[in-house]
Parts: structure tokens; sequence; C-alpha cells
């Protein structure tokens, strides 16, 4: 899960499958986190974990809402696709994991060190997501 705002990962799952579990399993993430604000929208792309009463009725108890793509627009993925290739380019490629569990702890340190936390985003004015979560959370309070 991706904050639009920050860029910051701010929710995620490594599984051996694409079951919706793992989809509410990283949701539940970004509640236990305090990421998400009542009425916050999920977007998605037709993905059936997504798509499923499951993952529906789990957005609902949150009283977050769920924003569905149009089928065929490829830029609905654009920034979990730009993610992903990130994460590969910059995770050294010719690692080797003997294990799920050494794997689940790479991909964490990748997200919670060096992307959320060191590596500059051009979208919130240059810079880093964890900062940028900061500052807007003290204006909020100062209201």
């Amino acid at each position: 899960m991706i904050d639009l705002a920050t860029l910051m990962v701010v929710g995620w799952q490594t599984a051996s499958h694409m079951r919706t579990s793992s989809i509410t399993d990283a949701l539940q993430m970004t509640v236990t986190g305090r990421y998400v604000r009542t009425g916050a929208a999920f977007h998605s792309d037709h993905g059936s974990p997504y798509t499923s009463e499951e993952f529906e009725a789990f957005v609902d108890s949150g009283d977050a809402r769920t924003s569905v793509g149009r089928t065929g627009v490829r830029r609905d993925n654009a920034l979990a696709d730009l993610f992903f290739a990130t994460l590969k380019k910059e995770m050294d490629q010719q690692q080797t994991f003997g294990t799920q569990d050494r794997v689940r702890f790479a991909v964490t340190e990748y997200i919670e060190v060096s992307y959320n936390r060191q590596r500059l985003h051009s979208m919130p004015g240059q810079r880093i997501s964890a900062e940028a979560l900061a500052e807007y959370r003290h204006a909020v309070s100062a209201v």
C-alpha cells in the first residue's frame, strides 16, 4: 500500500500466494500504523483479491472505501509498477535468498530503512517520505 501524498509504503505483505488475506493483512498494517484516515480511498486494479466480498467487507469495516480503475488503463498501476521496478533495481538482484523468511526480512529492511526513510522522492518535493508524513501530521495537529 502506497500513500499517494508522501509516496511512503505504508502496508505490505510477502507471501507465496495472491489471496485476499495477503491484501487485508497489508491494509491492516496501514490501520495499525495510523496511516489510514476515515473515508480514505484504497485504489486498485480489477484483480480478484481486490474485488472480493471479503476485501470489500474489510475495507467497509475500517470506514474506508474502494476505488477500482477501469479495465485496460495501465496508468492505474503505474505507481505500484514503479515501486516494484525500484525495489528490484535498488536491492541487489544478485542476492540469493535461501528461505522465504530471508526474503521477507530483506524486503522489510528495504522498505522501512531505504525507501521510506532515506530515499528522496520527486512527488513530495524531493523529500524523504517519512519526513513528508511527519510534516503533514505536525500541520494537522497544529490545527
